[in-house]
């Protein structure tokens, strides 16, 4: 989103500082299936959250200008 990438620390650091719990929860990559929601008739408004994210954060007022979204 053109915007400077964020500092990071590492994972074991953090857990010291707020938890290991915490730590896991944050770093947990979860799949999740679909499938019975699209049943119910259900779409999502854009494909995938990279798209969805920057046009979310646009309407919100959030977006830098300087970005150009499709």
């Amino acid at each position: 989103m053109g915007v400077k990438k964020p500092p990071t620390i590492p994972a074991w650091l953090a857990a010291l500082l707020v938890g290991s719990i915490s730590v896991a929860t944050i770093l947990l990559d979860a799949r999740v299936d679909n499938s019975s929601l699209l049943e119910t008739g259900f779409h999502f408004l854009y494909p995938s959250s990279r798209e969805g994210v920057p046009a979310t954060l646009t309407e919100l007022g959030y977006a830098p200008a300087h970005v150009k979204l499709a």
